[in-house]
């Protein structure tokens, strides 16, 4: 059988979701494939999430790997940088709610832009439970403070945006990547690291 000339070229993205335990990375995953939220995970496991998606007019077939939690060092640091390796864009979680989150975003990032050894990397930070005020310890200000720092001085943009932007903008920053035939050769000058919003349970 013949595929179709649309199907041969449909672009294919990887992308992996990373951060401590309990910030809401499975939640935001599932709420994007199925647009609903549910109050109990599995979080022993990784999981890789396989569905398509448009942006611009153009069907993506998305995978998307989410991790269980794995430090930057130690024994869990051969299988994190595995994960890095295999993906083509980044989504950096972290709770308002725990502060040991926060501080995990810087060294995930950089260990991205080691792994990967080029620039323009997409990479988005998520800062998620923005509505649980009463329990939060990390201000929005430091979190664009941080997005800002892991740009190379860039602003990075606080963005109250759907769900689905999230993804979109992720892909887009990929896309440009993906139909260069020489990955490190495409090198951005513009920010690859932005601030996104959530509150806990938003399916926008």
């Amino acid at each position: 059988m013949i595929m179709s000339e649309s199907v041969r070229k449909m672009l294919r993205a990887k992308l992996v979701v990373l951060g401590r335990d309990n910030c809401g990375k499975t939640a935001l995953c599932v709420r994007f494939i199925t647009r609903r939220f549910i109050g109990e995970y599995e979080h022993k496991r990784e999981v890789t999430y396989r569905c398509q998606k448009i942006v611009d007019k153009e069907a993506i077939e998305l995978e998307i790997l989410d991790t269980v939690n794995k430090e930057c060092v130690g024994p869990a640091a051969s299988s994190l940088e595995s994960s890095i390796k295999w993906g083509d864009g980044f989504l950096i979680m972290y709770s308002v709610t725990d502060r040991s989150s926060f501080e995990a975003v810087s060294r995930l990032k950089r260990l991205i832009d080691h792994v990967k050894e080029t620039l323009g990397i997409p990479a988005v930070i998520v800062a998620n439970k923005c509505d649980m005020e009463n329990g939060r310890v990390v201000r929005t200000d430091e979190g664009q403070a941080l997005a800002s720092d892991l740009s190379q001085g860039l602003t990075g943009g606080a963005g109250a945006v759907s769900l689905s932007c999230l993804w979109q903008r992720t892909l887009r920053q990929w896309r440009p990547r993906a139909r260069s035939s020489c990955v490190k050769c495409v090198r951005s000058s513009s920010a690859t690291c932005w601030l996104w919003t959530s509150a806990h349970g938003c399916c926008r």
